[in-house]
């Protein structure tokens, strides 16, 4: 990791939380020429259901054995633009993977560096797209396939909160019959004091495809506090093969709640 007096030092966030209406509002007003209605719809619904929700408590039954005294939304922030300074500083810390398919690195949910894939992938109708860029190019693809299906088990505030709140994030499309041996590797970087993210995961292998995608989640400093929420929703058609790892590295000053989802078809693995 970075040596962590490189950072910036910010003072905690007082009287904010990201359960108030005007964060959402404010959100939502930063789409308004750059996603599809259907998602500015998908985000309104998931925010009323997340201001709907009580927050978890051992009196619930999925909840029962956990200690929740410290789940409080209270004092981060949504995420501000990167200097480019820092970028460069981020973007040395992510190299875990010499040799990958394609390569995406996140600093606070921002698109910081995107290694496409070879223009014959491409050609062949792959697409490994930051999903900011993939909401727009490839709308019908992904209102087919995005947050289809939920985690749930005492997760529910919790992705309805993503949902409302995310902004960016991984979109990995294999077409059928494709094999890529190398990995794709995305890295997502927190580092703003205070800071949330909401890191969002999906990959859709085709009928007969075959993929190894690699998320690694880490904090830049050890001393920056932080929120994550991330989501990874993996759909694998019928007979393809799909291998997933997320590795997570954050610091002891990090909240982080991850859901998984897969669908997986006849004889997919």
């Amino acid at each position: 990791m970075a040596n962590a007096t490189l950072l910036e030092r910010e003072t905690p966030a007082s009287g904010i939380s990201l359960a108030s209406a005007e964060v959402f509002q404010n959100h939502l007003a930063q789409w308004d020429d750059k996603a599809p209605d259907w998602l500015k719809t998908m985000k309104t619904s998931a925010w009323e259901r997340f201001s709907d929700l009580p927050m978890p408590t051992p009196r619930m039954e999925p909840w029962r054995f956990a200690r929740t005294g410290n789940l409080h939304l209270d004092g981060y922030r949504l995420a501000s633009p990167i200097k480019d300074l820092k970028r460069d500083l981020l973007l040395e810390q992510s190299h875990i993977f010499e040799s990958f398919a394609g390569k995406m690195v996140f600093a606070d949910d921002q698109i910081i560096e995107h290694r496409e894939t070879t223009r014959e992938q491409q050609e062949a109708g792959l697409i490994w797209s930051p999903l900011s860029v993939a909401l727009q190019e490839h709308s019908a693809l992904l209102r087919k396939f995005f947050l289809t299906f939920t985690p749930d088990l005492g997760s529910e505030k919790f992705q309805a909160l993503h949902a409302a709140l995310l902004t960016n994030g991984t979109f990995l499309y294999v077409p059928a019959g494709m094999e890529v041996s190398l990995p794709f590797v995305a890295y997502h970087e927190a580092y703003g004091q205070n800071t949330a993210l909401f890191p969002h995961t999906l990959v859709i292998a085709d009928t007969g495809a075959k993929v190894h995608l690699v998320d690694i989640f880490q904090s830049a400093g050890s001393a920056t506090r932080n929120f994550a929420c991330g989501m990874t929703s993996i759909f694998a058609g019928a007979g393809a093969q799909v291998s997933y790892q997320a590795i997570q590295e954050w610091n002891l000053e990090t909240l982080s709640f991850h859901l998984n989802t897969v669908s997986a078809e006849r004889d997919a693995d």
